[in-house]
């Protein structure tokens, strides 16, 4: 994996010229790199990559034409997202339901500069009232979907162990919100989120979205549901990349993660931007965060930014779901306690959502 993984961070962090350097000087297997790529979700945005920089012309054409296909797929799921997005946007408004809009299309337009850079599953949005589910339910029902959920003892109690429900209609799926995550221990306040939520504009109507510090927010807490689930993508590194890279010079560090603190998100946070830094290579790219890293990390007992976490890519020993819960600010026993309780509820909600 090191060839592999050197190749993608000169493409995440470097200039065109400087990977154009790394891919004249590449010794390894081509399509295992981009084999690599895939299993990560990041082949289509590795091909848009070299074709912006005009490098396609370096890479054998076996693996740039598995590479173009994987992008081309993309491009048109990212697509159908899009409009479904947009016609999702006028229901809920009509029906005068307030929602955000989190990562997906909305993410890769605001921290990679295109829509179709990045590889989307599905469309997410947080409600702002839980009690406006029925009524989206309702809605996304009209439209033609149908449920991808389960639930034990009824819908009511499932909730209190679960932070959405899906929704799917052919290849699209739609995920809905009334919590960021499911856990007693945080203290996330909605509506600060909403407060502090920022806009885009697109197709002629405005979206909602969650603030850059929340979508980082966002980030961390998906890396920590991979972890507790057994799977870790080096993509998710790649999109914290790129919303430092792009917006990370705004953000306060110290207010950052004494926000984090606030909501007992600061174990987790500190943990898994470590994580970013180590996996991509880029404590020189952003100093200050780094930093920041390391003075907390101190104080929180938590494994030094330069060490390897657990592997990227491959499923994970059942260990790394106790590691995940050790990232929540909640004494061990605790966590470990609702996650057995809320176990049974997961399964019921999430095994029949298949992408």
């Amino acid at each position: 994996m090191s060839g592999d993984l050197s190749l993608i961070r000169t493409a995440v962090r470097k200039s065109d010229e400087d990977l154009r350097a790394a891919l004249v000087g590449w010794r390894g297997d081509w399509e295992e790199l981009v084999r690599f790529a895939a299993l990560h979700h990041l082949a289509g945005w590795l091909y848009q990559r070299l074709e912006r920089a005009g490098l396609c012309s370096l890479v054998p054409d076996g693996a740039l034409s598995i590479a173009r296909d994987l992008f081309v797929r993309q491009f048109g799921r990212n697509r159908l997202l899009a409009r479904a997005q947009l016609s999702l946007a006028k229901r809920l408004r009509e029906a005068r339901v307030d929602a955000l809009f989190m990562k997906g299309v909305f993410f890769a337009l605001r921290f990679y500069g295109d829509p179709n850079a990045r590889s989307i599953g599905d469309i997410d949005i947080l409600l702002r009232n839980p009690a406006d589910l029925d009524r989206v339910e309702r809605l996304l029902l009209e439209e033609g979907f149908r449920r991808l959920y389960r639930t034990l003892f009824g819908r009511r109690v499932t909730q209190r162990f679960v932070h959405h429900f899906a929704y799917g209609k052919g290849p699209i799926f739609v995920e809905v919100h009334w919590v960021l995550r499911r856990q007693p221990s945080l203290r996330i306040d909605r509506e600060r989120l909403w407060r502090d939520r920022a806009s885009v504009e697109r197709a002629g109507l405005t979206f909602d979205v969650l603030s850059v510090e929340d979508e980082l927010l966002m980030q961390v807490l998906g890396v920590v549901t991979d972890l507790e689930v057994g799977y870790l993508s080096l993509k998710s590194h790649v999109d914290i990349y790129r919303l430092l890279a792009t917006a990370g010079v705004a953000i306060d560090w110290n207010d950052f993660f004494a926000g984090r603190l606030r909501e007992r998100t600061l174990r987790a946070s500190v943990w898994v931007l470590s994580e970013t830094l180590y996996w991509l290579d880029a404590r020189e790219d952003f100093p200050m965060l780094a930093a920041a890293i390391d003075e907390r990390l101190a104080q929180l007992r938590l494994l030094p930014s330069q060490a390897p976490g657990p592997p990227l890519g491959s499923a994970l020993p059942k260990r790394h779901t106790v590691t995940a819960l050790r990232l929540l600010d909640t004494p061990l026993i605790g966590a470990l306690a609702w996650w057995i309780l809320a176990t049974p509820f997961r399964v019921a909600a999430y095994s029949t959502h298949k992408r």
